[in-house]
């Protein structure tokens, strides 16, 4: 591989982990001699313009395959595409991230038909993808991509075998989980310093966006009890978003709102996990959250829902997984774990090392980089 481009569609206004990962992958080809190109659907914020030039990439944006709001343009992202294989290549790889499936087989199969496109192409598929029904099992996107994308990389098992039923064919797919970057040493204390909770308190700590898919509705009614039934126990939660509303009325009408505290956006989730006593998720789908990544490198005790690649890295070593949209099986899952701390401070041992061993950023980064490396079209 000489070449590689990356086409988002994603219009990057934050240092957040995705740009994180699209600076370590520029650093990567630089270091192996690879030139590395992206396609973005806007311009980038100046720190991290200035951490992909450092790392010598090179960028395209594309704001008019978006329209105001955030909704792909399929022929507009079809124009930039090809923009960025005329002018900009020739590419060896191209991996779309983030994209429509219509879109990228309308670009990929005209690019083809113009000699244009690139000698292999990738799908990264971030969301979570379920086992299809018999009706999805015949009519899913995932059909139409196999004609236009060479590969597939998905970030857990249960994705894989969820293509596969959908008609990917099984060889041409590879599991390769996110990864992040291990944190600094966290300040302890200041958690429970800021929002006044006894330093002998139970602290469960949520961190996601307040949207339907994370499961606030369910989490709330899994812990709803177990706070109502201990008053020193407390629920934080980081981040923001429209459910908001609906969680404080919730939390209102089960008589916890004095327990529950909502922080909104954090940059200082280190020192919260550090000032925690169990992470929780209860989320409908997700693909590999990093939330939960971040949890277990803190040493932190989790329990989460089966969906994406929860399973595959929540072993009985560092947490308990439950079924999705179960609040019963959720609140014994917490309970049972409260109860045994003996359990809870071996499992705050094994996390970080699980995630050191196999789960940072540059473990994804060297395994996408070599999985791109080796096909062949």
């Amino acid at each position: 591989m000489r070449s590689l481009l990356m086409v988002c569609d994603l219009d990057p206004k934050k240092a957040g982990a995705f740009e994180a990962y699209l600076v370590a992958m520029a650093d990567r080809c630089r270091r192996d001699g690879v030139r590395y190109g992206l396609l973005l659907a806007g311009e980038p914020i100046p720190p991290v313009a200035a951490a992909l030039r450092a790392a010598g990439a090179t960028w395209l944006a594309a704001p008019a395959w978006s329209d105001p709001a955030g909704r792909e343009r399929p022929w507009a992202f079809v124009r930039a595409y090809h923009r960025a294989l005329r002018e900009r290549g020739p590419w060896d790889v191209v991996a779309f991230q983030f994209c429509r499936e219509v879109s990228v087989v309308a670009a990929s199969l005209a690019a083809r038909a113009l000699r244009i496109g690139p000698r292999a192409t990738v799908w990264v598929q971030h969301s979570q993808m379920a086992m299809p029904g018999r009706v999805a099992r015949r009519l899913s996107r995932v059909r139409l991509l196999r004609w236009a994308v060479d590969r597939m990389v998905l970030l857990a098992e249960a994705g894989r075998l969820a293509a596969v039923a959908r008609g990917w064919p099984g060889g041409r797919a590879a599991v390769i989980p996110n990864g992040i970057t291990p944190p600094p040493p966290a300040r302890r204390g200041l958690l429970r310093e800021e929002l006044g909770l006894p330093a002998g308190g139970t602290v469960l700590t949520c961190v996601g966006s307040l949207i339907p898919r994370k499961g606030y509705d369910v989490l709330l009614a899994a812990l709803a009890p177990l706070l109502a039934a201990h008053p020193d126990w407390h629920l934080v939660v980081a981040g923001d978003g429209p459910d908001r509303d609906a969680v404080v009325r919730q939390a209102a009408a089960a008589g916890v709102a004095g327990q529950i505290h909502l922080l909104g956006l954090r940059d200082d989730v280190p020192d919260l996990l550090a000032d925690s006593d169990l992470f929780v998720l209860a989320s409908r789908a997700e693909g590999l959250t990093l939330a939960v990544l971040e949890a277990m490198a803190a040493g932190l005790p989790v329990v989460v829902t089966a969906v994406g690649g929860h399973a595959d890295v929540v072993t009985a070593a560092v947490g308990l997984v439950v079924p999705a949209g179960d609040p019963v099986a959720f609140r014994a899952a917490v309970a049972a774990l409260l109860a045994d701390r003996t359990r809870l401070a071996g499992m705050a041992l094994t996390g970080p090392a699980l995630v050191r061993a196999g789960l940072t950023l540059d473990h994804q980064i060297d395994a996408q980089f070599r999985y791109f490396q080796g096909i062949r079209p």
